[in-house]
């Protein structure tokens, strides 16, 4: 750990902003208001799923993570209700963070300290997290959606593993785009990065150093009061880190500090083709997570709405 980063969470630190009980973080900045006004985004009614499959063949390599198995507990072919009808039941194994996923907040952190200053000993154990689990969000993360394509912003399907994305690439893709990212916004950036396994199929080279966002993209986040970040990539920074010596910054200034949801593995190609069409990169975004109680993680699907 650096003095630079612990300084820059220091600074970016939104502990007790919203109370010394707080478990949210900045999906608070998500008010009924911005939620109202986020309405206003959907025109055609135009629906965009961004999670992507859940089953045996997705990206994870079984180095850190599987991917999801599912088992029929029964078809249906066991035994005849009466009445005639027959039913059918099936069971899932998987890690919570396998796929499409938020982070919560009690995922990752330095020091002993979670966001908002809970002793992590004290609330990450075993039995899971009795702070900051992924429960608290399940209200929280449904308003305004935008997408800054930076791939597309760069000319390119997919960014080289490595490129950090910088505050002047989101400023440029926000002129690009026509479009501003402001207070309760969900920001999703898209590198190209799922690509690597959606069209080519190579889970060792997507699960490994990939394009992302930039420690110095927090100030960014935090200057404009993003609710949560999500990307296509697997872990939402540039790897590896810029900073050496360091694993995974972005996510601990984010998380532990600023307490921002971070969003992971969306796909958002399809979203990204039709932004690029009408010119329209705003919309009305959804992606509660699972309620399990204690976990640090959740799958999800995504909507996009226009």
């Amino acid at each position: 750990m650096t003095d630079a980063m612990r300084a820059l969470g220091a600074e970016l630190r939104n502990w007790g902003r919203w109370g010394a009980d707080d478990q949210r973080g900045t999906t608070n900045l998500i008010t009924p208001e911005k939620v109202v006004a986020a309405a206003g985004a959907i025109r055609t009614g135009k629906v965009f799923d961004l999670g992507i499959p859940l089953d045996a063949d997705g990206p994870q390599t079984g180095h850190f993570r599987s991917n999801p198995r599912r088992f029929m507990s029964r078809t249906g072919q066991e035994r005849e209700l009466p009445g005639g009808g027959r039913g059918a039941d099936d069971w899932v194994v998987m890690p919570l963070q396998a796929g499409t996923q938020w982070d919560a907040l009690s995922h990752m952190f330095y020091d002993d300290h979670l966001y908002n200053g809970y002793p992590a000993a004290a609330h990450v154990t075993a039995l899971g997290a009795s702070r900051n689990a992924i429960q608290h969000q399940a209200k929280g993360i449904a308003g305004r959606g935008v997408l800054l394509d930076i791939a597309r912003l760069k000319g390119v399907d997919r960014l080289a593993a490595g490129t950090a994305i910088t505050p002047a690439d989101l400023d440029a893709a926000c002129a690009e785009q026509g479009v501003t990212v402001g207070a309760g916004d969900v920001l999703l950036v898209r590198t190209g990065w799922w690509s690597v396994f959606a069209a080519d199929g190579d889970r060792e080279r997507f699960m490994d150093a990939e394009p992302g966002l930039s420690l110095e993209c927090a100030r960014w986040l935090h200057a404009r009061d993003v609710a949560a970040v999500a990307a296509d990539n697997w872990a939402l920074e540039v790897l590896p880190a810029q900073q050496e010596g360091l694993t995974l910054p972005l996510h601990l200034v984010l998380l532990r500090d600023m307490g921002m949801t971070i969003g992971e593995m969306f796909d958002l190609d399809e979203l990204a083709a039709d932004c690029a069409a009408d010119g329209t990169y705003e919309f009305f975004f959804t992606a509660p997570p699972l309620k399990f109680t204690g976990a640090v993680g959740s799958p999800l699907n995504p909507l996009a709405i226009k």
